[in-house]
Formats: structure tokens, sequence, C-alpha cells
């Protein structure tokens, strides 16, 4: 299904194929809202990312809640569907990390978001974002996939309430969840910053542009990498061992307990495909 081009809009009611376990709960339906949020109790039109957790009784999936606007022909495109693809069904147990489901988590359902190249407040095209929103579940499990373009997160902000200024600045797009009790969120680090723009070069599991939640009881969350800064030297009088130093900037608690060493510029991962 395609959301009809709009500003602060939504899909009716969604019937979901299976039930869906969030935050404690069950659903049996959601909505899709233009403004880059998936809501459980009722459609959601806010369009200035205001700071989880909100004061609304509406759990909310928020993959990038921003001032989206696809009212021009060329402003992109909302679509939803419910599968049981054999192939995606498939695609996303391999791609959650055990370490969140177990070695034996099989969903029987997703449900896929995709916001294809959509534009901003107020009309505009000139930069454009494409993401995803992937729930699947076991009806005991439930997982967040959240996919990001490479290259194609180029706006955080609409140009009005927001106060953006070309797609940037103001208070820019929030990706996370909301518990909808008034007390219980969650957010990735770069959200509400201008720092949610890069969120194409950044993961909790090592996929740059991919980010995987377990949500049926609460947030849990993969460890989140510390970027290392590496430099390397060679060691006087040999030809083939090299001395790695390495760094760990910004970091304010915790424990670095491993790390690799990637000696080859060939070993980095590839951008997650979007499952349109």
């Amino acid at each position: 299904s395609v959301l009809v081009r709009n500003d602060d809009s939504f899909s009716p009611p969604i019937s979901l194929l299976s039930s869906f376990p969030f935050f404690g709960k069950s659903y049996g339906r959601l909505f899709v809202n233009n403004n880059g949020v998936l809501s459980m109790n009722s459609s959601f039109s806010s369009f200035t990312p205001v700071a989880f957790p909100l004061q609304t009784a509406n759990p909310l999936i928020a993959p990038f809640f921003a001032d989206i606007d696809t009212r021009p022909s060329n402003g992109g495109n909302v679509t939803y569907r419910n599968t049981t693809d054999a192939t995606l069904l498939a695609k996303a147990a391999h791609d959650i990390p055990t370490v969140l489901s177990g070695p034996n988590f099989i969903p029987v359902w997703l449900f896929i978001a995709t916001w294809d190249h959509v534009g901003y407040y107020k009309m505009k095209t000139d930069k454009t974002n494409t993401f995803q929103c992937i729930l699947a579940t076991d009806n005991t499990q439930t997982f967040a996939i959240f996919q990001y373009a490479d290259g194609l997160i180029q706006w955080t902000t609409g140009d009005f309430n927001s106060t953006g200024v070309s797609g940037l600045g103001g208070i820019p797009a929030q990706v996370g969840f909301n518990a909808g009790d008034a007390v219980n969120y969650f957010n990735i680090p770069e959200s509400r910053t201008n720092a949610v723009i890069n969120i194409t070069q950044t993961s909790n599991v090592n996929v740059p542009g991919q980010w995987i939640f377990q949500i049926q009881n609460r947030i849990t969350s993969p460890d989140v990498p510390v970027p290392l800064k590496f430099s390397l030297s060679s060691v006087p009088g040999s030809s083939n061992t090299l001395h790695a130093m390495w760094s760990a900037p910004n970091v304010i608690s915790g424990n670095i307990t491993a790390f690799k060493v990637y000696c080859s510029t060939s070993d980095r991962q590839a951008y997650p495909e979007l499952v349109i």
C-alpha cells in the first residue's frame, strides 16, 4: 500500500497478520504516519520531534521522526505491507543478532514500512531521505530493524516549527521508541542532534546504516561499538611487524572489553539492501 501524497497525514489503521508484542503489551494493528513514525493506539500527526518520552498514551516506533512532506510530484513515497514471504523471513532471521534473539528465532511475520526519497516541509525536494522500518516477530519475541540508504539521508529538519534552514539545523530528527506511558523510552545517541544526518554511517550491529533492537518488553540493543582511532608504525629493524596505537575519543564511561584490527580496506561490510 502507498500513502497518498500529504503533509502530516497517516494511514488508516492497518490490521497485522500476527500479534505484535511491544513494551509489554500486544497489538493487532498500527498506523503508518507520514512523519517517520509507526504508532500503535492512534494516528500521529506531530511534525516537530519533541523529546521522548511523550505525555501521550500512544506507543511509537520512530525510525526517523521529522517533518516529512511528500506533496510534490517528486516528493517521494511512503509504502507499507505485511508479509510472510519466506525469503524475507529468512533474511530477517539472519540479520537479527543471536545475542538478542537466541539461536532459534524464526519470525512468522514481517511488517515493512519504507520512506523512499521523501522530501521535507515546506514542499522541499532539493534533499531527500530514504529509510525503512522492519518489524519481525514470532509472537513472543519482537524486533525492529531500522535501515538507512547509503548517501540518502540528506536532511534532518523541516523548515517551519522545527526551525530548520534548507533541511538542516533547528530541531533535528528523533530516532527511537516511546512506550506511551510517559516514562519509558529509548533514543539512539545521535537522536535530535545534527549528527543524526550521519546515521547511514553508524550502527549497533556493525553494519553501517542498520540498527536492530529487541522491543517486546523493553528496548534491548547490542553494545554499540566505540569508534577507535588507529595509527600504525613499523618496528625498527623489522620488515613485517607493526605497532598499533589506538584511542577512543569522547568516551565518558564504560569499558572496552574487546577490539579488532582490520588491515584491509576491502573488509568493510556492505550497506544494507533496502527491502522494498
